[in-house]
């Protein structure tokens, strides 16, 4: 999946959002978008080119630059997590575990 490396090509040179939508010009929720790698409904899916130019000036690189690649994440629903603990609990003496906890807390 790409995605934008424009947070931290921007922090490496001294520059936080603010700094570098007001040097592009740009719509401060475009660059919040583009620095977040953020679209309206989640994930950045789309790009202005014209911005992703304005914004390699700004930070001096080549507009490519802002680009990198990385593998996609499988992605689980809540209702897949659930119980995921259940294992790790079985195998743990809840009491000896909570008087544990009352007695370091308890000093």
């Amino acid at each position: 999946m790409a995605r934008l490396r424009l947070k931290d090509l921007a922090e490496a040179r001294g520059l936080n959002l603010s700094q570098l939508q007001h040097r592009t010009g740009l719509d401060i929720g475009m660059v919040r978008r583009y620095w977040h790698n953020e679209g309206t409904r989640g994930r950045l899916t789309e790009v202005n080119l014209e911005a992703l130019d304005k914004i390699a000036q700004v930070l001096d690189i080549q507009p490519g630059e802002l680009l990198t690649s990385e593998p996609e994440r499988p992605r689980r629903s809540i209702l897949e997590l659930r119980g995921l603990g259940k294992e790790l609990w079985q195998r743990i003496d809840s009491r000896a575990y909570l008087q544990e906890e009352r007695d370091a807390w308890n000093g």
